[in-house]
């Protein structure tokens, strides 16, 4: 039995599987297609293809573990809460101990400040498809389970300036909540080596300069086209990751994001390898 499960190892999910194995951890990880896998396996990764059905069909014996992270985001799919349910069913009967499932902080409607007491309040398909997947969790046979709500993830390969270059960008007054990768990663490896299975985490940076103020300056120093910035009467929407640092002891990596754009080398502001 592994001691983690990575389901999705994808632009978080490998670093991550990397992240863990470095600390020591026994880790397999799952793919959804055959060649990737086989690329993986032959880099050296535990990696075995496997996907989400929906069908409750018994878990592979080689991904069997005391902790299972899931790593997939919904997309466009609607029975997606559907298919997270049939996987902690699988995991339940399979023994998993500990669950974390990574969602979003799109959970959230665009006001107010948020943090980890706050009912969610999105009614966008994708809120409510991520919404319905946290309850699944919440309510599976899993002795341990938390829910890590990220914040819009950047890092290598996701460039911000690339977003909005040249587009039209709505509610540029309000603050941004984003997470670099690298961020990301040390929360969910902090929450597996402290065994910390609260109900729910935030996981967003502590700055939040305007849309406006980020993209602009992103776009500016990558030389792409800047966004078309409107203004609007909404309210600000500021999601709290500070839980993390008091119950984790965790500091974030990125406290000032302007000048983490400034800083950034010019050969991570280009745009051919976002995905």
């Amino acid at each position: 039995m592994q001691d983690v499960t990575l389901v999705g190892l994808g632009w978080l999910g490998l670093p991550l599987y990397h992240r863990l194995t470095a600390l020591g951890l026994s880790v397999a990880g799952t793919v959804t297609q055959e060649a990737k896998c086989q690329q993986l396996r032959q880099a050296g990764v535990n990696a075995w293809p496997w996907q989400a059905t929906g069908q409750a069909a018994p878990w592979p014996e080689e991904l069997k573990a005391q902790t299972l992270i899931l790593a997939i985001a919904p997309g466009r799919q609607d029975d997606y809460p559907v298919k997270i349910a049939a996987l902690c069913q699988q995991a339940a009967a399979a023994g998993v101990q500990q669950l974390l499932y990574l969602s979003s902080t799109s959970v959230f409607a665009h006001q107010g400040e948020k943090d980890e007491q706050t009912v969610p309040d999105g009614h966008e398909p994708r809120a409510l498809r991520m919404l319905a997947a946290e309850q699944v969790v919440a309510c599976c046979d899993i002795p341990r389970k938390t829910v890590l709500r990220l914040g819009g993830l950047v890092g290598p390969g996701r460039y911000p300036g690339c977003f909005l270059a040249g587009k039209r960008m709505e509610h540029g007054q309000q603050g941004v909540n984003l997470l670099h990768q690298d961020d990301a990663i040390g929360i969910i490896s902090a929450i597996v080596q402290q065994q910390a299975w609260e109900p729910i985490f935030h996981g967003v940076a502590p700055d939040h300069p305007s849309r406006q103020a980020f993209y602009t300056l992103a776009c500016q120093l990558a030389g792409l086209p800047l966004p078309q910035c409107t203004l609007s009467e909404r309210p600000d929407k500021r999601v709290l990751g500070q839980a993390v640092c008091a119950r984790l002891g965790y500091r974030y990596q990125v406290q000032d994001w302007l000048a983490w754009l400034t800083h950034l080398p010019a050969a991570e502001r280009r745009c051919a390898n976002r995905r």
